[in-house]
């Protein structure tokens, strides 16, 4: 009887959900890290003995500590796997509360920064494996500088930089002219017109209306820039003539070429359905369920696990890919 719970309860727990979040890392320089979108649960995220950067810290123990469910930390971790340039994670295990934060990619806190953590705008006043994630949630963590606090209770600080984000259309035509707009969002979630911000193509600054005419000549990336600011997740903007020749759902741009949105999964049941455009899904393990009907030309990479993908006949499915189902 008990091997047999033990059975169900192993099989309960491999068939676990994850959910998909999208994650951005920044530097201090403003270095883009990651910026993806990524399926997610509980984890396993290294610590290391070099994480030291708290006061009189000793460092983590060099073991792996299970997060439990998706959280804002246990993200990085799982991206990381896949992208080389978020590792080493400088993490430690050294405190009764949770995971502390040193590094990532080799870019670790100091004496005058951190590692700063926001869910959808907000700056978290918990630790990031503290913070269950919702599927569709957006996780920011950028390393910033330690802010100016009050040295008697209640310990208010100064508040972090405002983050930036652009709103623009997926496709113009090439010369003519297009509104681009930019809000800035405060530590505590409040969105408001950025002023005097910088956007690739524009003649000048973003007006009091986070406003600014753009023009662009062929397909790129818009970016969003001003001192003391959070950039903004460069947006990509189709550009050819004529109009139809562009994906109507925007897709992501490198190099100024038209490339698939890349979607990557955990080791885990993922359910995965991409936005428009062409996409790119590296499921891995576990037996997933995904979606990748409409849009662009999408590629598919299943992995391990029985796996089920519903695909329009011009997609472009893995033979690792159990049962497929095309319209």
């Amino acid at each position: 009887m008990l091997t047999a719970l033990v059975c169900l309860t192993g099989a309960s727990a491999a068939q676990a959900k994850t959910i998909g979040a999208q994650v951005r890392v920044l530097t201090g320089g403003g270095k883009t890290l990651a910026d993806v979108r990524q399926q997610t649960d509980t984890t396993k995220v290294p610590t290391s003995p070099q994480a030291r950067c708290f006061f009189g810290g000793v460092g983590g123990t060099g073991e792996p500590f299970t997060t439990e469910g998706p959280n804002a930390l246990g993200i990085v971790a799982d991206a990381s796997r896949g992208l080389k340039r978020l590792r080493p994670l400088a993490i430690t295990d050294e405190f009764s509360f949770g995971l502390g934060v040193c590094g990532f990619g080799g870019f670790d806190a100091d004496a005058a920064h951190f590692w700063s953590v926001r869910v959808n705008h907000e700056a978290l006043q918990v630790g990031g494996d503290q913070f269950q994630l919702q599927g569709g949630d957006r996780v920011l963590w950028a390393l910033i500088q330690a802010p100016n606090c009050e040295p008697t209770p209640p310990y208010t600080c100064d508040p972090g930089p405002p983050e930036l984000e652009i709103k623009a259309p997926a496709r113009a035509l090439p010369g003519d002219e297009f509104g681009v707009k930019v809000f800035e969002w405060s530590d505590t979630g409040h969105r408001t017109p950025a002023e005097g911000v910088q956007i690739t193509g524009a003649a000048g600054p973003t007006a009091s209306t986070g406003v600014a005419q753009v023009s662009l000549a062929a397909s790129g990336k818009l970016s969003a820039m001003r001192t003391g600011a959070l950039a903004a997740s460069p947006l990509p903007v189709c550009v050819k003539s004529p109009l139809a020749a562009c994906d109507a759902a925007r897709g992501r741009l490198v190099l100024g070429s038209q490339q698939p949105d890349v979607v990557t999964g955990a080791d885990g049941a993922d359910q995965i359905k991409p936005g428009g455009g062409a996409d790119r899904v590296n499921a891995k393990g576990g037996d997933d369920v995904i979606n990748v009907r409409g849009g662009g030309t999408d590629r598919v990479k299943c992995g391990g696990g029985s796996d089920k993908v519903r695909a329009d006949k011009s997609d472009k499915i893995a033979r690792d890919c159990e049962r497929v189902s095309r319209k």
